[in-house]
Formats: C-alpha cells, structure tokens, sequence
C-alpha cells in the first residue's frame, strides 16, 4: 500500500518540487542538478529506498556540485534512518 502512495507522489513531483525541498534544506540546486535529482527520484526510486545506492550517489558525486552532494547524502541518510529504520 505505501509503494502505491509513493509512486503516485512521484508521478506528479516535478523540478521546481526538488528545488523547494532541498531550498528547505539548505540545498540551493540550479536546474540541471534539480532534472537530474528528478530523474533519479523517477526511475529508481525502489532502490532509494530498500536497495544498495552507491551506484546512484557515485553518479550524483560525479554530475553535481560537491557542496550539494555532501548535502544530499546526508540527507538522504538521516531521511532513511527516520522513516525506514
């Protein structure tokens, strides 16, 4: 039932949704990064949450700004650990 609820959310998330959420976060992404979080979010989102993602981050590490991406992978983190630990 919830991966139902959360492939409907992702459906309809678009860029200017990533942008406010890591703005929120003090994460200030340009627009590629944000189509390219988007993307991700979008196709492998199963992974994200009960997969391995190293193969995910070492692609965020190597297209966005590092600033970003430390940012990021610790929300990322402490995000899993709250709501999927």
């Amino acid at each position: 039932m919830y991966n139902h609820i959360i492939e409907n959310y992702i459906k309809k998330l678009d860029k200017n949704k990533i942008i406010d959420y890591g703005i929120k976060n003090n994460i200030y992404l340009n627009n590629n990064e944000a189509e390219i979080i988007l993307k991700i979010i979008k196709k492998d989102w199963k992974v994200l949450m009960y997969g391995n993602p190293n193969n995910i981050f070492n692609y965020l590490k190597a297209n966005i700004r590092e600033d970003n991406y430390i940012k990021i992978e610790d929300l990322y983190y402490k995000s899993k650990e709250k709501y999927l630990m």
